[in-house]
């Protein structure tokens, strides 16, 4: 649930639901921590308006630096923490050489 008494933007609503901005969390896993070495970067913020849905794309790195790319939530919003797919990639290379790869190699 988000505050009523004040706003808050999509860093803030990142970390309340458990992840953190540019922690190590996935959409796969709601937001939680997975043990992936690059975090998701992409978020998309679904807001109703005038009966259809519009995406608005965040992206966490620049919203980190950049106060002016941080949207504010709305009640109703969806949230939805994406991995872009150069994030996708590094996260399964990584996982084959360090669990499956590097040891049926060694072996």
């Amino acid at each position: 649930p988000i505050p009523r008494d004040y706003e808050i933007d999509v860093l803030e609503a990142m970390s309340l639901s458990g992840g953190s901005a540019l922690s190590t969390a996935g959409a796969s896993t709601g937001g939680f921590r997975s043990g992936n070495v690059v975090p998701a970067t992409k978020v998309l913020i679904f807001r109703k308006q005038d009966c259809r849905t519009c995406a608005i794309e965040v992206d966490l790195r620049c919203a980190q630096s950049d106060p002016s790319q941080r949207v504010i939530i709305q009640p109703g919003d969806m949230i939805v923490l994406e991995y872009r797919p150069r994030e996708i990639f590094i996260n399964t290379a990584v996982s084959i050489l360090s669990f499956g790869g590097l040891s049926a190699i060694t072996n």
